[in-house]
């Protein structure tokens, strides 16, 4: 049962280039020229360029800083290999089970672009005459994990399907990606700033690889949704995009962030390192904190800095009050909004993956205690806010005849987290967008996978919609790399329904069109 949840909701394995592959055209970027790998679906050419850097590498002095733009190039750039994601703790999925991301590094600010053959970019270096529209895919994650590398976001089945460039991206996440210590060295949402400059690097470069930089809709799920809701708010992003695609996630999903003290976790992850002068008032030694904190070799750091933190799933999470988001993501009445329109959609039991998740991480069934504690619990960790206030929106949840019923429990925090975290800022993010005339096209998931690990009452739950809406369905899992367990690819080898198959290729063609004309 783990192995299986491992497999279906993470697949977080790299993509293996088992088999030789023709060269695909050179293209001459504003930083240099690339080569690529040409591909074969669905008897269309895919020319596919694996790895490009977008950024500087954020590592040494630029660790917590903002990324800087990627210095040209001289020679031809061999984009033909995936880099690994940036540096993040292992991923736990379901108890006894977690996802090992040892092989992450800090020097991963890459993105990967899939475009359908462009028989105008083998004649000259002049852009194509006739450009097709662009997809940007943002991974989810919690902002603490994720990797582009992961087949279930290989963005070949999606460029020949819907005939549109497909550009995934690495950007950081945990305390390297989100750390804020109210400095200019480390101001936080350093993953957003990331994705940014990735944006940048579209905008400037994608009408060279055939795209219409004009025409960019920008995707992703979860922590991928949400971060797109906090471009369409960002002055920084105006411009750079010009539609959403938004899937269990929206910007007041994480509303609770308000509550997060930075400086505390600050101080928390300095002295995980011994990097505090407990002779001096903290607020005169940040730039000394930081500094010690870039000494530290990358992995150790966020693993200790990870363990030091009380809530290790709320504590770590994007800010505002800075360049990118001046303001709170709910402060509807001083936003405007940078999109025209906007697909948005959730599943229809979001809540019910992280019952699992949440007993992985902190070491607890909720069989171990009463349903009306397991509830006050998991309310107050989730949402990260006061017991007493944990226990009157529990109240709301579970009938008083039913605080010792396990059952009851589950539901209560499966349906608190489906309201408060998808539901309602879905809702509110809807009124949002009619206030900004912006057009929002709702939909509800509500296909079971016929492999999900889940217990039978669960229905289509978080994660569950990504493979059909990107068509990774069709992944080859012969070419998961080796690094993955036997076991689970021998689970994971069993195919999806014929059913599944034609549902993927529908919503697939609905991004697509939504792509191409909104």
């Amino acid at each position: 049962m783990a192995k299986v949840a491992v497999v279906v909701f993470c697949l977080l394995s790299l993509l293996t280039l088992a088999l030789a592959h023709d060269p695909a055209p050179l293209v001459y970027t504003r930083q240099g020229a690339v080569t690529g790998i040409r591909l074969k679906e669905r008897g269309k050419l895919i020319d596919a360029y694996l790895g490009i850097p977008y950024a500087q590498p954020p590592v040494g002095v630029m660790r917590f800083r903002k990324p800087l733009p990627v210095k040209p190039w001289y020679d031809v750039f061999n984009a033909t290999e995936f880099n690994p994601g940036c540096v993040q703790t292992d991923l736990p999925l379901m108890k006894g089970a977690a996802f090992n991301m040892s092989g992450t590094v800090e020097d991963c600010l890459y993105l990967n672009l899939w475009t359908p053959e462009r028989t105008c970019l083998t004649k000259s270096k002049s852009p194509c005459k006739t450009l097709l529209p662009v997809l940007v895919y943002l991974y989810g994650g919690f902002f603490g994990w994720g990797t582009a590398s992961a087949f279930i976001f290989d963005g070949v089945f999606l460029a020949a399907r819907a005939n549109v460039i497909v550009v995934t991206l690495n950007y950081r996440v945990n305390i390297l990606g989100f750390m804020n210590a109210s400095i200019p060295d480390s101001p936080g949402n350093m993953g957003l700033y990331d994705q940014v400059e990735a944006l940048r690097w579209v905008k400037g470069n994608v009408e060279f690889f055939g795209g219409d930089p004009n025409a960019v809709t920008l995707a992703g799920q979860s922590a991928g949704a949400i971060s797109i809701g906090y471009h369409m708010m960002s002055p920084m992003s105006k411009g750079l995009f010009h539609r959403a695609v938004m899937l269990s996630g929206s910007p007041s999903s994480l509303a609770y962030a308000d509550t997060i003290d930075q400086s505390a976790n600050f101080r928390r992850v300095s002295q995980s390192q011994d990097c505090v002068d407990y002779s001096l008032p903290w607020h005169l030694q940040k730039e000394d904190m930081v500094e010690c904190l870039r000494r530290v070799d990358a992995h150790r750091l966020v693993n200790d800095a990870m363990a030091s933190l009380a809530y290790r799933y709320v504590t770590v999470l994007p800010s505002y009050g800075d360049d990118f988001l001046p303001y709170s993501p709910v402060e509807n009445d001083r936003i405007k909004l940078n999109v025209k329109d906007v697909l948005l959609g959730n599943t229809r039991d979001e809540g019910a993956l992280f019952l699992e998740v949440f007993a992985a991480q902190y070491g607890f069934e909720v069989g171990d205690v009463d349903g009306l504690t397991a509830l006050v619990l998991s309310i107050k960790t989730l949402f990260n806010i006061k017991l007493t206030e944990s226990r009157e929106l529990a109240n709301a949840y579970i009938e008083e005849d039913d605080v010792e019923n396990q059952l009851a429990a589950l539901k209560g925090i499966k349906s608190s987290l489906d309201d408060g975290g998808f539901e309602c800022p879905a809702d509110l993010f809807s009124e949002l967008a009619e206030k900004n005339n912006v057009t929002v096209y709702r939909f509800l998931f509500d296909h079971r996978p016929s492999w999900s690990p889940w217990h039978p009452s669960v229905g289509a739950t978080h994660n569950d919609d990504i493979v059909f809406f990107l068509g990774t369905l069709h992944s080859d899992r012969k070419a998961v790399n080796e690094t993955v367990s036997r076991d689970l690819l021998a689970v994971y080898r069993k195919p999806p329904t014929p059913d599944e198959y034609r549902f993927s290729d529908e919503l697939v063609q609905v991004v697509g069109d939504f792509c191409w004309s909104g």
